[in-house]
């Protein structure tokens, strides 16, 4: 059976189980997207998984262009370091790359989203 294209594959569909707020970082499973507008609890929405985006990082260092960074669930910024707990389960999905550089004093950096 021949492979078919779905969709050029920027936005995934998603049904949230609780509201999800425009602008809200999505974690499904490894795979991190961007809610653009917010969805409903049990409704249909669209995540972005591809493009530039403005993403918070901790204060605690700089950020260099072309950097890996992975999303932390728990604490909501971009962390260098991939990490899991005890049982295997990814606590941190891959994110993407800096676009550019962001200063330790920094509360955001830019990345493309690279799943």
């Amino acid at each position: 059976m021949p492979v078919m294209v779905d969709s050029e594959g920027k936005y995934v569909s998603f049904t949230p189980t609780v509201p999800v707020a425009a602008g809200a970082m999505v974690a499904l499973g490894e795979l991190v997207g961007i809610a653009p507008v917010a969805i409903a609890a049990g409704s249909v929405g669209q995540v972005a998984v591809r493009g530039i985006v403005r993403v918070p990082k901790p204060v605690s260092g700089g950020i260099a262009a072309g950097t890996k960074l992975w999303w932390d669930i728990l604490a909501g910024t971009v962390v260098l370091v991939p990490s899991t707990d005890e049982f295997g389960l990814v606590l941190t999905p891959y994110l993407g790359k800096a676009i550019e550089g962001a200063a330790k004093s920094a509360t955001t950096v830019r990345a493309r989203l690279s799943q």
